[in-house]
């Protein structure tokens, strides 16, 4: 009889491995499923208020959170009270270090919820992305590209602090691009903040290697290389010529392409 009964619980071991399986629920709608509030119906599917809480998985491979039948290999469906995705602790690079300049591609979402990534120049060889603080004290400088090649291309958007002009009390927000062959070029609609007192603003060196934010009395703003283009060694530095508060660069949608 012992044998028997082994046999069995054997067999129902097996067909139990094909079976659906539910955690909080007697009535799973894929291959796992776990009702988080114990709110679904013992028949029939489930409200969407009620599949919000659930986590399911099917036959198929696919994972839903907030959803019993997920369209995609991941489908998470947010609530108006729980956002679908929340990011804690990711990486950024205010610190400015080589080590946290990266190959960043963006991502979309198309109409239809598909996430896909869009092309970036900075995915070719050498290339990276960059966003970050940094701190200049007057009259000193700070690297904020490095590994220049002959053939690289620099482009980034920055708004500084006020740390610049008569008495210190004007920012400066500009687009720059740069390459060897065409030196610093400056976007147009850059432009500059103070009240009437404010010094005026002159930009010199577009074209050249050393591109400055003149102001008329009080500290400039100025973008300057240096290292070795041919052997991938150049650097692009930002410095703050005059004195009074440290300036505080802040580089967004940075990046050197190749």
């Amino acid at each position: 009889m012992k044998k028997y009964t082994t046999i069995l619980g054997l067999i129902l071991v097996s067909l139990s491995s094909y079976a659906q399986t539910g955690i909080n629920t007697l009535n799973p709608r894929t291959l796992f499923h776990i009702d988080g509030a114990k709110d679904n119906p013992l028949t029939g599917g489930a409200t969407a208020a009620q599949q919000a809480n659930d986590v399911t998985v099917s036959g198929q491979g696919t994972v839903g959170i907030g959803t019993t039948a997920p369209g995609a290999k991941i489908e998470i469906v947010g609530t108006a009270a729980i956002p679908p995705i929340k990011v804690v602790n990711m990486q950024v690079s205010n610190t400015a270090t080589i080590g946290n300049r990266r190959a960043l591609m963006p991502v979309v979402i198309d109409n239809t919820g598909i996430m896909i990534g869009q092309f970036s120049p900075v995915s070719q060889s050498n290339g990276y992305s960059l966003d970050g603080e940094f701190v200049v004290a007057a009259g000193a400088t700070t690297p904020v590209f490095t590994a220049g090649h002959y053939n690289s291309v620099f482009t980034f958007e920055f708004l500084t602090n006020f740390a610049l002009g008569d008495n210190d009390i004007s920012s400066v927000y500009g687009k720059i691009t740069y390459s060897v062959k065409n030196g610093f070029q400056v976007n147009g609609d850059w432009t500059y903040t103070g009240n009437a007192a404010a010094s005026a603003v002159t930009v010199t060196g577009v074209g050249t290697n050393t591109l400055t934010f003149d102001f008329d009395s009080g500290s400039d703003l100025v973008f300057t290389t240096s290292g070795n283009f041919d052997s991938r060694t150049g650097v692009i530095s930002v410095r703050k010529v005059g004195t009074g508060a440290s300036l505080s660069l802040y580089v967004f949608n940075g990046r050197k392409i190749r």
